[in-house]
Protein backbone atom coordinates (compact mmCIF):
# COMPACT_ATOMS: atom_id res chain seq x y z
CA UNK A 1 0.00 0.00 0.00
CA UNK A 2 2.63 2.95 0.93
CA UNK A 3 4.36 2.12 -2.76
CA UNK A 4 0.93 2.57 -4.29
CA UNK A 5 0.67 6.12 -2.41
CA UNK A 6 4.16 7.34 -3.46
CA UNK A 7 3.62 6.39 -6.76
CA UNK A 8 0.50 8.86 -6.61
CA UNK A 9 2.70 11.22 -4.81
CA UNK A 10 4.43 11.66 -8.19
CA UNK A 11 1.43 12.31 -10.10
CA UNK A 12 -0.63 15.53 -9.96
CA UNK A 13 -3.53 16.33 -7.69
CA UNK A 14 -4.91 12.53 -7.05
CA UNK A 15 -9.08 12.83 -6.08
CA UNK A 16 -10.06 11.33 -2.61
CA UNK A 17 -13.26 9.75 -1.85
CA UNK A 18 -14.82 9.57 1.18
CA UNK A 19 -17.03 6.95 1.57
CA UNK A 20 -17.27 3.56 -0.60
CA UNK A 21 -20.95 2.96 -0.94
CA UNK A 22 -22.96 2.50 -4.15
CA UNK A 23 -22.50 6.60 -4.53
CA UNK A 24 -18.55 6.61 -3.52
CA UNK A 25 -18.18 3.61 -6.58
CA UNK A 26 -20.20 6.60 -8.61
CA UNK A 27 -17.55 8.94 -7.84
CA UNK A 28 -14.61 6.60 -8.30
CA UNK A 29 -15.26 5.69 -11.75
CA UNK A 30 -16.44 9.25 -12.82
CA UNK A 31 -13.05 9.87 -12.14
CA UNK A 32 -11.12 7.20 -12.95
CA UNK A 33 -11.98 6.50 -16.01
CA UNK A 34 -11.04 9.94 -16.95
CA UNK A 35 -7.20 9.00 -16.20
CA UNK A 36 -7.44 11.09 -12.02
CA UNK A 37 -5.69 8.86 -10.01
CA UNK A 38 -8.05 8.15 -7.16
CA UNK A 39 -7.94 6.90 -3.65
CA UNK A 40 -10.93 5.59 -1.90
CA UNK A 41 -11.42 5.77 1.82
CA UNK A 42 -13.89 3.08 3.83
CA UNK A 43 -14.60 2.42 7.09
CA UNK A 44 -16.72 -0.57 6.68
CA UNK A 45 -15.88 -3.72 5.14
CA UNK A 46 -19.34 -4.04 2.93
CA UNK A 47 -18.70 -0.81 1.43
CA UNK A 48 -18.54 -2.37 -2.30
CA UNK A 49 -16.27 0.51 -4.10
CA UNK A 50 -13.50 -1.33 -2.03
CA UNK A 51 -13.31 -3.83 -4.68
CA UNK A 52 -12.90 -1.69 -7.37
CA UNK A 53 -9.83 -1.66 -9.45
CA UNK A 54 -10.00 2.01 -10.64
CA UNK A 55 -8.83 3.08 -6.96
CA UNK A 56 -6.75 2.52 -4.06
CA UNK A 57 -8.88 1.86 -1.36
CA UNK A 58 -8.00 2.64 2.45
CA UNK A 59 -9.89 1.75 5.84
CA UNK A 60 -10.08 4.23 8.02
CA UNK A 61 -11.78 4.24 11.43
CA UNK A 62 -15.36 4.95 11.87
CA UNK A 63 -15.88 8.58 11.69
CA UNK A 64 -18.96 8.26 14.01
CA UNK A 65 -16.88 6.66 16.80
CA UNK A 66 -14.02 9.01 16.68
CA UNK A 67 -13.58 11.91 14.16
CA UNK A 68 -10.25 13.25 15.84
CA UNK A 69 -8.59 9.99 14.61
CA UNK A 70 -10.21 9.98 11.22
CA UNK A 71 -9.56 13.67 10.61
CA UNK A 72 -5.57 12.88 11.86
CA UNK A 73 -5.06 9.99 9.56
CA UNK A 74 -6.79 11.73 6.38
CA UNK A 75 -4.33 15.05 7.02
CA UNK A 76 -1.52 12.55 7.87
CA UNK A 77 -2.53 10.71 4.17
CA UNK A 78 -2.79 14.81 2.49
CA UNK A 79 0.88 15.50 3.67
CA UNK A 80 2.13 12.10 2.24
CA UNK A 81 0.98 13.34 -1.18
CA UNK A 82 3.19 15.67 -3.48
CA UNK A 83 -0.04 17.64 -4.92
CA UNK A 84 -2.97 18.28 -2.78
CA UNK A 85 -5.86 15.72 -3.42
CA UNK A 86 -9.25 17.15 -4.57
CA UNK A 87 -11.90 15.95 -1.72
CA UNK A 88 -15.34 14.25 -2.56
CA UNK A 89 -17.54 13.62 0.39
CA UNK A 90 -20.15 11.00 -0.40
CA UNK A 91 -23.26 11.51 2.37
CA UNK A 92 -24.27 14.34 4.31
CA UNK A 93 -22.27 13.22 7.35
CA UNK A 94 -18.95 13.78 5.77
CA UNK A 95 -19.85 17.05 4.04
CA UNK A 96 -20.69 17.52 7.48
CA UNK A 97 -16.91 16.64 9.20
CA UNK A 98 -15.08 18.57 6.22
CA UNK A 99 -17.24 21.87 6.67
CA UNK A 100 -16.59 21.26 10.65
CA UNK A 101 -12.94 21.17 10.11
CA UNK A 102 -12.12 23.06 7.34
CA UNK A 103 -9.47 25.44 8.12
CA UNK A 104 -7.24 22.87 9.27
CA UNK A 105 -7.68 20.43 5.53
CA UNK A 106 -7.91 23.48 3.47
CA UNK A 107 -3.83 23.16 3.78
CA UNK A 108 -3.86 19.86 2.40
CA UNK A 109 -6.67 19.57 0.42
CA UNK A 110 -9.04 21.17 -2.55
CA UNK A 111 -12.62 21.07 -1.89
CA UNK A 112 -15.68 23.38 -2.43
CA UNK A 113 -18.08 23.08 0.18
CA UNK A 114 -21.15 25.58 1.92
CA UNK A 115 -19.93 27.66 5.22
CA UNK A 116 -20.16 25.72 8.54
CA UNK A 117 -23.28 27.40 9.20
CA UNK A 118 -25.08 27.59 6.09
CA UNK A 119 -24.42 23.88 5.74
CA UNK A 120 -25.96 23.17 9.07
CA UNK A 121 -29.15 24.67 7.95
CA UNK A 122 -29.08 22.92 4.81
CA UNK A 123 -28.78 19.52 6.78
CA UNK A 124 -31.11 20.33 9.36
CA UNK A 125 -34.67 19.65 7.49
CA UNK A 126 -36.57 22.39 10.15
CA UNK A 127 -34.25 25.04 8.82
CA UNK A 128 -33.77 24.11 5.45
CA UNK A 129 -37.71 24.73 5.13
CA UNK A 130 -37.36 27.80 6.18
CA UNK A 131 -34.66 28.94 3.44
CA UNK A 132 -36.57 27.17 0.49
CA UNK A 133 -39.57 29.25 1.87
CA UNK A 134 -37.72 32.66 1.87
CA UNK A 135 -36.20 31.96 -1.96
CA UNK A 136 -40.15 31.09 -3.07
CA UNK A 137 -40.31 27.98 -3.25
CA UNK A 138 -43.66 26.04 -2.26
CA UNK A 139 -42.76 23.74 0.92
CA UNK A 140 -45.06 21.22 2.54
CA UNK A 141 -46.84 22.39 5.63
CA UNK A 142 -44.41 21.21 8.29
CA UNK A 143 -44.49 21.12 12.35
CA UNK A 144 -41.94 20.88 14.93
CA UNK A 145 -42.10 18.69 17.97
CA UNK A 146 -40.18 20.51 20.90
CA UNK A 147 -41.48 18.78 23.79
CA UNK A 148 -43.31 15.79 24.63
CA UNK A 149 -46.37 17.86 26.56
CA UNK A 150 -47.22 19.18 23.16
CA UNK A 151 -47.94 15.67 21.49
CA UNK A 152 -51.46 15.60 21.89
CA UNK A 153 -51.85 19.19 21.15
CA UNK A 154 -50.05 19.15 18.12
CA UNK A 155 -51.88 15.46 17.19
CA UNK A 156 -55.18 17.10 16.97
CA UNK A 157 -54.01 19.76 14.24
CA UNK A 158 -52.34 17.63 11.83
CA UNK A 159 -54.21 16.18 8.69
CA UNK A 160 -53.53 12.41 8.38
CA UNK A 161 -51.88 10.74 6.84
CA UNK A 162 -48.63 12.97 7.33
CA UNK A 163 -45.11 11.95 7.38
CA UNK A 164 -42.47 11.79 10.26
CA UNK A 165 -38.88 12.52 9.04
CA UNK A 166 -35.40 12.94 11.40
CA UNK A 167 -34.16 16.05 11.42
CA UNK A 168 -30.94 15.37 9.75
CA UNK A 169 -29.83 11.68 8.08
CA UNK A 170 -27.16 10.70 10.30
CA UNK A 171 -27.19 11.93 14.36
CA UNK A 172 -29.97 9.75 15.19
CA UNK A 173 -30.84 6.06 14.55
CA UNK A 174 -34.04 6.59 13.35
CA UNK A 175 -36.26 3.44 11.36
CA UNK A 176 -35.73 4.55 7.81
CA UNK A 177 -35.99 7.49 5.71
CA UNK A 178 -39.16 8.50 7.04
CA UNK A 179 -42.67 6.84 8.77
CA UNK A 180 -46.10 7.19 7.73
CA UNK A 181 -48.46 8.02 10.03
CA UNK A 182 -51.72 7.43 9.09
CA UNK A 183 -54.27 8.61 12.27
CA UNK A 184 -54.16 10.61 15.46
CA UNK A 185 -53.32 7.35 17.65
CA UNK A 186 -50.66 5.95 15.16
CA UNK A 187 -48.88 9.83 15.72
CA UNK A 188 -49.38 9.86 19.69
CA UNK A 189 -48.23 6.25 19.77
CA UNK A 190 -44.93 6.46 18.06
CA UNK A 191 -43.70 9.14 20.58
CA UNK A 192 -44.80 7.43 23.54
CA UNK A 193 -42.56 4.40 22.09
CA UNK A 194 -40.00 6.67 21.25
CA UNK A 195 -39.45 9.47 22.72
CA UNK A 196 -36.14 10.36 22.07
CA UNK A 197 -37.50 11.42 18.98
CA UNK A 198 -38.68 14.43 20.31
CA UNK A 199 -37.36 17.76 19.66
CA UNK A 200 -35.13 15.42 16.49
CA UNK A 201 -37.78 14.85 14.07
CA UNK A 202 -40.16 17.04 12.05
CA UNK A 203 -43.40 15.96 11.01
CA UNK A 204 -45.04 17.09 7.59
CA UNK A 205 -47.62 17.33 4.91
CA UNK A 206 -48.23 14.02 2.93
CA UNK A 207 -48.08 15.08 -0.59
CA UNK A 208 -49.82 12.50 -3.07
CA UNK A 209 -49.17 10.56 -5.77
CA UNK A 210 -46.25 8.19 -6.74
CA UNK A 211 -42.67 7.31 -7.41
CA UNK A 212 -42.97 8.41 -11.05
CA UNK A 213 -44.21 11.79 -9.23
CA UNK A 214 -40.86 12.60 -7.54
CA UNK A 215 -37.66 14.50 -9.51
CA UNK A 216 -34.45 15.71 -8.61
CA UNK A 217 -32.19 18.78 -9.75
CA UNK A 218 -28.61 18.34 -9.17
CA UNK A 219 -25.99 20.96 -9.79
CA UNK A 220 -22.43 21.89 -8.71
CA UNK A 221 -21.91 25.82 -7.69
CA UNK A 222 -18.07 26.69 -7.75
CA UNK A 223 -16.93 29.04 -5.01
CA UNK A 224 -17.79 32.13 -6.74
CA UNK A 225 -22.02 30.69 -6.44
CA UNK A 226 -21.62 30.16 -10.56
CA UNK A 227 -23.59 27.19 -11.34
CA UNK A 228 -20.84 24.82 -13.70
CA UNK A 229 -23.16 21.83 -14.37
CA UNK A 230 -26.71 20.85 -14.12
CA UNK A 231 -28.41 17.96 -14.29
CA UNK A 232 -32.71 16.72 -13.54
CA UNK A 233 -33.94 13.14 -13.68
CA UNK A 234 -37.13 11.47 -12.82
CA UNK A 235 -37.72 8.95 -10.11
CA UNK A 236 -39.17 5.81 -11.61
CA UNK A 237 -39.36 3.40 -8.25
CA UNK A 238 -37.96 3.75 -5.01
CA UNK A 239 -37.52 1.54 -1.72
CA UNK A 240 -39.57 1.54 0.38
CA UNK A 241 -42.22 2.84 -2.40
CA UNK A 242 -43.72 6.08 -2.22
CA UNK A 243 -41.16 7.01 0.89
CA UNK A 244 -37.43 5.90 -0.02
CA UNK A 245 -34.23 5.73 -1.81
CA UNK A 246 -33.94 5.32 -5.49
CA UNK A 247 -33.97 1.98 -7.05
CA UNK A 248 -34.90 3.25 -11.08
CA UNK A 249 -34.87 6.24 -12.66
CA UNK A 250 -34.37 8.06 -16.25
CA UNK A 251 -32.98 11.58 -17.25
CA UNK A 252 -34.92 13.70 -18.11
CA UNK A 253 -34.73 17.88 -18.50
CA UNK A 254 -37.14 19.81 -17.02
CA UNK A 255 -36.40 23.56 -17.34
CA UNK A 256 -39.06 24.42 -14.65
CA UNK A 257 -36.74 22.94 -11.66
CA UNK A 258 -33.21 24.09 -12.94
CA UNK A 259 -35.14 27.34 -12.60
CA UNK A 260 -35.74 27.23 -8.90
CA UNK A 261 -32.91 25.25 -7.67
CA UNK A 262 -30.92 28.38 -9.30
CA UNK A 263 -33.16 31.02 -7.89
CA UNK A 264 -32.92 29.14 -4.37
CA UNK A 265 -29.21 28.29 -4.37
CA UNK A 266 -28.06 31.22 -5.92
CA UNK A 267 -30.50 32.94 -2.75
CA UNK A 268 -28.24 31.50 0.00
CA UNK A 269 -25.16 31.86 -1.68
CA UNK A 270 -24.68 28.08 -1.96
CA UNK A 271 -21.03 26.57 -2.84
CA UNK A 272 -20.19 23.07 -3.88
CA UNK A 273 -22.36 20.30 -4.76
CA UNK A 274 -26.38 19.97 -4.29
CA UNK A 275 -29.23 17.59 -5.48
CA UNK A 276 -32.47 18.89 -4.74
CA UNK A 277 -35.90 16.95 -4.44
CA UNK A 278 -39.34 17.89 -6.03
CA UNK A 279 -42.09 15.88 -5.94
CA UNK A 280 -45.17 17.62 -8.39
CA UNK A 281 -48.74 17.26 -6.67
CA UNK A 282 -51.35 16.36 -9.64
CA UNK A 283 -54.35 18.16 -7.43
CA UNK A 284 -52.48 21.29 -7.12
CA UNK A 285 -50.54 21.66 -10.43
CA UNK A 286 -47.25 22.42 -8.80
CA UNK A 287 -44.10 21.49 -7.55
CA UNK A 288 -43.29 21.02 -4.15
CA UNK A 289 -39.54 21.06 -2.69
CA UNK A 290 -38.71 18.69 -0.08
CA UNK A 291 -34.79 18.61 0.93
CA UNK A 292 -31.37 19.48 -0.57
CA UNK A 293 -28.67 17.49 0.08
CA UNK A 294 -24.94 18.94 0.02
CA UNK A 295 -23.63 16.31 -2.16
CA UNK A 296 -24.24 14.23 -4.74
CA UNK A 297 -26.89 11.44 -4.62
CA UNK A 298 -26.36 7.37 -4.71
CA UNK A 299 -27.43 7.35 -8.29
CA UNK A 300 -24.58 9.75 -8.99
CA UNK A 301 -23.29 7.28 -12.39
CA UNK A 302 -26.18 8.43 -14.15
CA UNK A 303 -25.15 11.35 -14.83
CA UNK A 304 -21.89 10.25 -16.01
CA UNK A 305 -23.38 8.07 -18.29
CA UNK A 306 -25.65 11.19 -19.39
CA UNK A 307 -22.98 13.18 -20.44
CA UNK A 308 -22.38 15.26 -17.31
CA UNK A 309 -19.90 14.10 -15.72
CA UNK A 310 -19.99 16.23 -12.50
CA UNK A 311 -16.95 14.96 -10.05
CA UNK A 312 -14.61 15.53 -12.70
CA UNK A 313 -15.84 19.14 -13.85
CA UNK A 314 -15.91 19.50 -9.50
CA UNK A 315 -12.19 17.90 -9.77
CA UNK A 316 -11.51 20.25 -12.81
CA UNK A 317 -12.46 23.28 -11.02
CA UNK A 318 -10.25 23.01 -8.51
CA UNK A 319 -7.37 22.38 -10.59
CA UNK A 320 -7.88 23.85 -13.88
CA UNK A 321 -9.46 27.21 -15.38
CA UNK A 322 -10.50 25.62 -18.91
CA UNK A 323 -14.00 24.51 -17.44
CA UNK A 324 -15.07 27.77 -16.63
CA UNK A 325 -14.57 29.00 -20.45
CA UNK A 326 -17.26 26.49 -21.57
CA UNK A 327 -20.54 26.51 -21.48
CA UNK A 328 -22.37 23.73 -19.42
CA UNK A 329 -22.81 20.00 -20.74
CA UNK A 330 -25.81 19.14 -22.20
CA UNK A 331 -26.90 16.23 -20.47
CA UNK A 332 -28.34 13.04 -22.62
CA UNK A 333 -32.47 12.41 -21.51
CA UNK A 334 -33.62 9.01 -21.51
CA UNK A 335 -31.30 7.02 -20.39
CA UNK A 336 -32.17 4.59 -17.44
CA UNK A 337 -30.52 3.62 -13.88
CA UNK A 338 -30.77 0.60 -12.16
CA UNK A 339 -29.72 -0.97 -8.61
CA UNK A 340 -31.17 -4.12 -9.33
CA UNK A 341 -30.85 -5.18 -5.62
CA UNK A 342 -32.70 -2.66 -4.34
CA UNK A 343 -35.06 -2.43 -7.26
CA UNK A 344 -36.70 -6.02 -6.84
CA UNK A 345 -37.29 -5.13 -2.78
CA UNK A 346 -39.42 -2.31 -4.71
CA UNK A 347 -41.27 -4.72 -6.88
CA UNK A 348 -41.71 -7.37 -4.38
CA UNK A 349 -42.95 -4.56 -2.32
CA UNK A 350 -44.99 -3.14 -4.70
CA UNK A 351 -46.86 -6.44 -5.22
CA UNK A 352 -47.63 -6.78 -1.66
CA UNK A 353 -49.54 -3.05 -1.30
CA UNK A 354 -51.54 -4.59 -4.18
CA UNK A 355 -49.73 -2.99 -7.29
CA UNK A 356 -50.60 -4.37 -10.60
CA UNK A 357 -47.35 -4.31 -11.89
CA UNK A 358 -46.50 -7.56 -13.19
CA UNK A 359 -43.28 -9.42 -13.59
CA UNK A 360 -42.67 -9.31 -17.27
CA UNK A 361 -43.45 -5.98 -16.81
CA UNK A 362 -40.57 -5.44 -14.22
CA UNK A 363 -38.47 -7.44 -16.18
CA UNK A 364 -39.46 -5.37 -19.42
CA UNK A 365 -38.80 -1.74 -17.69
CA UNK A 366 -35.25 -2.56 -16.27
CA UNK A 367 -33.82 -4.01 -19.72
CA UNK A 368 -34.17 -0.75 -20.53
CA UNK A 369 -31.34 0.27 -18.04
CA UNK A 370 -28.18 1.49 -19.41
CA UNK A 371 -25.96 2.20 -15.85
CA UNK A 372 -26.39 0.57 -12.86
CA UNK A 373 -25.33 0.56 -9.24
CA UNK A 374 -22.54 -1.90 -9.41
CA UNK A 375 -22.03 -2.95 -12.79
CA UNK A 376 -19.27 -1.65 -15.46
CA UNK A 377 -17.53 -3.36 -17.74
CA UNK A 378 -14.26 -1.79 -17.21
CA UNK A 379 -14.49 -2.06 -13.47
CA UNK A 380 -16.39 -5.85 -12.66
CA UNK A 381 -15.71 -6.80 -8.96
CA UNK A 382 -17.81 -4.85 -7.40
CA UNK A 383 -20.58 -6.33 -9.37
CA UNK A 384 -19.34 -9.49 -8.41
CA UNK A 385 -18.84 -9.08 -4.96
CA UNK A 386 -22.39 -7.20 -4.62
CA UNK A 387 -24.14 -10.32 -6.42
CA UNK A 388 -22.44 -13.09 -4.54
CA UNK A 389 -23.26 -10.79 -1.02
CA UNK A 390 -27.01 -10.73 -2.44
CA UNK A 391 -27.15 -14.49 -3.08
CA UNK A 392 -25.93 -14.76 0.48
CA UNK A 393 -28.84 -12.79 1.64
CA UNK A 394 -31.30 -14.45 0.02
CA UNK A 395 -29.66 -17.81 1.34
CA UNK A 396 -29.97 -16.72 4.80
CA UNK A 397 -33.61 -15.43 4.03
CA UNK A 398 -34.54 -18.93 3.23
CA UNK A 399 -32.94 -20.86 5.69
CA UNK A 400 -35.11 -18.57 8.20
CA UNK A 401 -38.18 -18.91 6.49
CA UNK A 402 -37.65 -22.44 6.52
CA UNK A 403 -36.63 -23.03 10.29
CA UNK A 404 -40.60 -21.30 11.22
CA UNK A 405 -42.28 -24.24 9.28
CA UNK A 406 -39.90 -27.13 10.66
Amino acid sequence: MQNCIKNLAINRNPAIVLGLDVNGLGHVRSLALTGIKVIGIYTDYKEVGRFSKLCISIKFPNIKEDREKFKKKLITLGKSLSHKAVLFATNDLYAEFISEFKEELQSFFLFTIPDKELLDKIINKNTMKELAERAGLTVPKTFSLLSYESITKIAETLTYPCLIKPLDSFSINFPGKNILINNKQEFIEFYHNNPHFVGKTIIQELITGGDQNIFQCTTYFNKNSIPLCVFTMQKIRQYPPCFGITSFGVSKTIPELIEQTFIFLKNINHKGFASVEFKWDEKRQKYFFFEVNPRLPWYNSLFTASGVNFPYIAYLDHTSSCILKNKMPKQIDGVYWLNFRVDISSFWRRRKLGDKISLSQWLQSIFCARSFAYWHKKDPLPFCWASLDFLSFLGSKFVENLTKYL
